[in-house]
């Protein structure tokens, strides 16, 4: 497990983008985000981190 990114919002909110070995040489990316007690999580494969990079890539250009 290695974490790739980690940071504060203003609000409190914690986010953490980190890898997680599946085994056999497969990993996911799992990103959390925790807020006192509460905590959300979504698990992505390369191919479905990739295209949410491509995503927010071309989101910040437009602005």
């Amino acid at each position: 497990e290695a974490i790739l990114h980690s940071e504060r919002q203003p609000e409190g909110a914690v986010t953490m983008a980190r890898i997680v070995s599946i085994g056999k040489g497969h990993r996911l990316i799992q990103i959390v985000q925790t807020k006192g007690n509460q905590a959300s999580q979504v698990t992505l494969d390369a191919k479905e981190y990739r295209a949410l990079v491509a995503f927010a890539s071309r989101k910040k250009r437009r602005r």
